[in-house]
């Protein structure tokens, strides 16, 4: 079997390290695999890594949806690979959603059979009517393919309406070897992080609308009340500059670090610097059926988790178990923070129960169970 799976992203990217995760399990699992790309600068355009062919376009990406620039660049990206894809003899093309990507198919014929993975809805606009509007389009290029896949009956019930029954799910995944415990803490040495300090990671997308804005202030109310906490925010997105004022406007930026951008394969020297993993998503209905993947790779690293209490935290957080559910908005953040940090009997036992409440999530096994079975089944129909 020869399979290309397409992002309009990096590879790897913070924001859709499912599309190079896939790619590996994939290739461990015997499949012949093409990944096509956005290529960051200093990546090779094109080269063979780990066993995957990865072919890269090069392009700027903004975090701009609604530029018209990205739509321009957007537009390239695709007819670049329905090329490649005209060139070369693949069984699956296994493109993971984005608006407009159902011109794919169009451009680069039905020889292939042709997937539609959705890891997200609309999430990106403060308004409802943006956000139905995103999702009845993701539904309607859905029709384009052969084969739908979402990463919760949920989500396909949201984007693909009465379609849903003919939806695959496929949940997320995470790599157990690249996050792991046990990792050198010497990151906590470069910053000049006390021994006895208690620091939380936030990794991520930065947008508003996730109110990543809330992380923020309610770690500065926090280090009001404990003055050995850090914040760390490795992440692209449109908010880091405003998230930069706002630490610098709360008088605690010395304690926060927010580099922008960080390589995925630095994540876990991140995490292994952290006590504990946060992630906030504000209490609206969008998000539901969309468990961040970050919170997945906390616990795989053996750190706790501190989560807003929302649906979609509660897939894989147990409160008192391997986490705590925070109540609504900073000041139910922040007394979550405080307690973790007050309690050292506390983190002790959330750390204990991280790991092995997403053991069964690898993405080989995912590939295994979920994901190969639906190729199968195209291939099987087509002939």
């Amino acid at each position: 079997m020869r399979v290309c799976l397409v992002s309009f992203s990096g590879f790897p990217d913070q924001g859709a390290t499912y599309f190079y995760e896939m790619s590996y399990s994939l290739q461990r699992l015997g499949v012949a695999v093409d990944a096509i790309a956005v290529q960051r600068p200093g990546e090779a355009m094109c080269a063979v890594e780990g066993g995957v062919h990865v072919t890269r376009v090069p392009m700027a990406l903004t975090m701009n949806w609604a530029s018209p620039a990205r739509w321009a660049r957007k537009l390239l990206f695709f007819v670049r690979v329905a090329a490649a894809v005209r060139r070369r003899r693949y069984d699956i093309v296994h493109v993971y959603s984005t608006l407009g990507v159902f011109v794919l198919p169009l451009l680069a014929g039905r020889r292939p059979k042709w997937v539609h993975e959705l890891q997200t809805g609309a999430v990106s606009s403060r308004s409802s009517i943006a956000r139905w509007l995103q999702n009845r389009t993701r539904g309607l290029q859905g029709r384009a393919f052969d084969a739908n896949l979402t990463v919760t009956k949920l989500l396909g019930e949201r984007v693909f309406g009465h379609r849903a029954s003919s939806v695959d799910t496929v949940p997320a995944g995470v790599n157990l070897a690249h996050f792991r415990p046990g990792l050198s803490r010497e990151m906590r040495e470069e910053f000049g992080v006390p021994a006895d300090a208690v620091v939380f990671v936030h990794a991520g997308v930065l947008e508003a609308e996730r109110g990543t804005d809330v992380v923020v202030r309610a770690f500065a109310r926090a280090l009001g009340e404990d003055g050995r906490l850090w914040l760390l925010m490795p992440g692209k997105g449109r908010q880091l500059e405003d998230l930069r004022r706002l630490a610098q406007r709360l008088d605690v930026a010395p304690r926060v670090w927010l580099p922008g951008y960080v390589a995925y394969s630095t994540l876990p020297r991140v995490f292994a610097a952290a006590d504990a993993g946060l992630s906030y998503l504000p209490a609206v209905s969008y998000y539901d059926g969309q468990p961040p993947m970050k919170v997945m790779e906390y616990l795989a690293a053996a750190l706790p988790v501190i989560v807003s209490d929302v649906s979609s935290h509660r897939v894989f957080v147990r409160h008192e178990e391997n986490g705590l559910l925070a109540g609504p908005g900073e000041v139910g953040y922040a007394e979550a923070m405080r307690r973790f940090a007050a309690e050292p009997e506390l983190r002790r036992r959330l750390g204990a129960s991280a790991r092995s409440s997403v053991s069964h999530l690898s993405y080989d096994r995912i590939a295994t169970d979920r994901l190969l079975p639906v190729y199968h089944r195209l291939l099987e129909q087509h002939g």
